[in-house]
């Protein structure tokens, strides 16, 4: 009798064992998503989430955290492979960039080298180049101080990184990093630009303001905005170096707080100061591709714009977009262009097309034109022609 008690304890132990070895396993492998599927779905879940949550607009405490807990379940390689998926999701699509900047910040505390972050960054782009611009910000967090003209040039080294998009997406994120080093101090961020190359100046600039224009974007931002804020003003008090990104930004910012999103920020275009008017309609196209369900949106929008110059850096603005967010799929980018029927805006937006196909790839930018889906040679010669013009 006592043998046979001791021998059913045993079974019983064997069975617990059994048990709790498949709880541990189950726990394991939920809380550590394996498979390409899991980790979407995990992901997925929290951007969801937090997208319900509307705190800070651009900043969210709830996309910090998520980017933390993906840290800490998944590699960074497969966290930005999942998320150049869910980046087709239009609410995450639009939302996601942010959760980009927080994944590079990760990546390069683990790394503690922009090169590498930026190696891992490029294997897939998710949600526009986010997570580059996370890695040159938590660099400048942790130096602690604005960078000289020759430590940038150092930080972005132009014969390392062949892409020319990420090339200044790397200026990009120095203007996003400046106004986290500095509280959000516009004038100081701005004059962390000023010792940067000329040329790269404006790419700066452009992280700087969009560091202002997105974290104004809370509920309490909008509801200023509509009680009478002056978009123009903004800008006008603004040395004139910085005014063109400025109004750029603003155009974002007034389609960001309008319910009649493209056409409030096309009717603020046309009235901006002449010479910024051409700068401020690109943010359109730019804008419309982020958030694109529809290939011919971006003709729809760029419509808005007056025909000529102006349309044609809309359209241009969208491609440079197009080309980040899918990766150089010029499938996908080219998609955009043929949407197009007006022969001058088609005309344009092949010759676009190629523009950023050279930036992209200049090596293969003639394989990219031939990639890009087309209703005749024309295209495809009209594409090959801009891979050797410069940036609109």
């Amino acid at each position: 009798m006592h043998f046979a008690m001791k021998k059913l304890s045993w079974k019983w132990y064997a069975v617990a064992v059994f048990v709790l070895l498949l709880c541990t396993g189950v726990i394991f492998w939920t809380y550590y998503p394996r498979t390409t599927a899991a980790q979407r779905a995990f992901i997925e879940k929290g951007m969801l989430a937090c997208l319900e949550d509307r705190g800070n607009f651009w900043r969210r405490t709830c996309v910090k955290d998520l980017a933390d807990e993906i840290q800490r379940r998944m590699d960074s390689t497969s966290a930005l492979r999942a998320l150049s998926v869910l980046d087709d999701n239009p609410p995450i699509k639009y939302s996601c960039h942010i959760l980009g900047h927080y994944i590079g910040q990760n990546l390069y505390g683990e790394t503690k080298s922009v090169p590498a972050s930026f190696a891992t960054c490029s294997q897939t782009i998710a949600c526009g180049e986010g997570c580059f611009h996370g890695a040159i910000e938590r660099y400048i967090e942790e130096t602690g101080r604005s960078l000289t003209g020759h430590e940038a040039m150092e930080l972005c080294p132009k014969d390392d990184i062949h892409n020319e998009i990420t090339y200044r997406a790397c200026y990009h994120g120095i203007g996003h990093a400046s106004m986290l080093l500095h509280d959000h101090d516009v004038a100081l961020s701005l004059a962390a630009c000023d010792v940067l190359l000329q040329a790269l100046q404006q790419e700066c600039q452009s992280g700087v303001f969009m560091e202002v224009v997105f974290t104004s974007g809370s509920d309490a931002q909008t509801a200023r905005y509509h009680s009478g804020f002056d978009f123009n003003a903004v800008c006008a008090q603004l040395p004139v170096r910085y005014q063109a990104m400025c109004y750029q930004s603003q155009a974002t910012a007034v389609m960001m707080t309008s319910a009649d999103r493209y056409r409030a920020g096309a009717g603020f275009c046309a009235q901006v100061p002449e010479e910024y008017r051409k700068t401020c309609y690109r943010e359109l196209g730019g804008d419309i591709v982020v958030i694109a369900t529809n290939t011919a949106d971006l003709r729809n929008v760029c419509s808005m714009a007056p025909a000529g110059e102006a349309r044609a850096g809309c359209i241009n603005e969208g491609l440079y977009f197009a080309i980040q967010m899918e990766a150089g799929n010029m499938q996908k980018v080219g998609a955009y262009c043929d949407a197009i029927i007006e022969t001058e805006d088609r005309i344009s937006c092949y010759k676009s097309l190629g523009v950023v196909a050279a930036q992209w790839d200049a090596e293969k930018a003639g394989d990219l034109c031939a990639a890009a889906p087309r209703k005749n040679d024309l295209d495809y010669t009209n594409c090959i022609s801009g891979t050797t013009a410069p940036r609109l």
